[in-house]
Parts: C-alpha cells; structure tokens; sequence
C-alpha cells in the first residue's frame, strides 16, 4: 500500500508541479513539489524507502526538465540521505522543520544542478548571478510549498492507516 501511495503521489505532484507557471522574476523556479515528497520520506521512513524515492523523483523532475537524465537525481540523492541521516535529531511533525530543509534543500538542489548541466552540457552556462538568483527564489518557493506538500502526505498516510498508534509511519 506505501509503495501505491508514494507512487500516486510522485505522479500528482509532478503534474502539479509541471502545470504550475514559474516565476519570471527570478529565473523561473518553480515550487519544489517533487523536492517536498523527497523530504516527506526522508524524515519519516528508513534510508532505503528515502533513497527509492529521491530516485524516483529525481527521474519524473528531469523528465519534466529538458536537463539530461540524472541532473536532479544526484542532487536529491544526496539531500535524502543528509535528511534521513539527521531525522532523529528533528522534530520530524514540526512545520519549521518542513520549511527549513525545504529551502535549504532547495537551494542546494538547484545549485548542484546547475553545476552538473554546467559540467554535462556544453555552452549550457547559466551564469553564477543567474544561478543564485534561481537558488534563492527555489529557496523561498522551497520554504512554502515543503510544509504544504509534507502536510498533505502526511494526512494521506494517516487517512489510509501507515501510521502507527503513535503517529509515526510504519517502518
């Protein structure tokens, strides 16, 4: 059943997230829906279940980008293994826990994946002002939409009973 869920909610966020305009005034970044289901995993559920879905959302967010496969997945990789690794130190149900790894993890997301376009695709240079203001506006887009997309799963979890007695998702 936790494999369906996260499977329905990698495609309706991707949709959302593809549908959704982006910001013109700061390099077009848009709400990081896929990046919020990421972190939802990554503080609730073991390393392996985090991994497969930093994959996955790594994969539908390139395949929304015209960026070559894998420019996003590294740099989700390796914030869901930070996050994970560092979850029992948080309050995991707390919104500004949500909204701080969202920016953060935003920001570095989106620098990390202009480094590797920068690196993989010649004469794809964005530009260091042009990659920062990007970062900064995923950063704040990042602080809004994680608590939002992290409350919705986490209600979702709950109304179909991965949760335990205490609330916290089964492992």
């Amino acid at each position: 059943m936790s494999a369906l869920v996260m499977l329905s909610s990698l495609i309706v966020l991707a949709a959302l997230q593809a549908l959704l305009p982006g910001w013109s005034g700061m390099g077009f970044a848009k709400p990081p829906l896929l990046l919020g289901l990421v972190i939802y995993y990554a503080l609730t559920r073991r390393r392996p279940v985090a991994l497969t879905a930093a994959v996955i959302a790594g994969l539908f967010q390139d395949m929304l980008s015209l960026s070559p496969t894998g420019c996003t997945l590294v740099p989700y990789l390796l914030i869901a293994a930070f996050v994970n690794a560092y979850r029992e130190e948080v309050f995991i149900l707390h919104p500004f826990t949500h909204a701080l790894f969202g920016a953060a993890a935003a920001i570095a997301a989106d620098l990390a994946t202009a480094l590797l376009l920068a690196m993989l695709v010649p004469g794809s240079n964005l530009g260091a002002a042009a990659a920062m203001a990007r970062a900064i506006a995923s950063g704040m887009l990042g602080a809004l939409a994680v608590p939002i997309v992290y409350q919705a799963l986490w209600r979702l979890d709950r109304a179909l009973g991965n949760v335990n007695p205490r609330g916290v998702p089964w492992q």
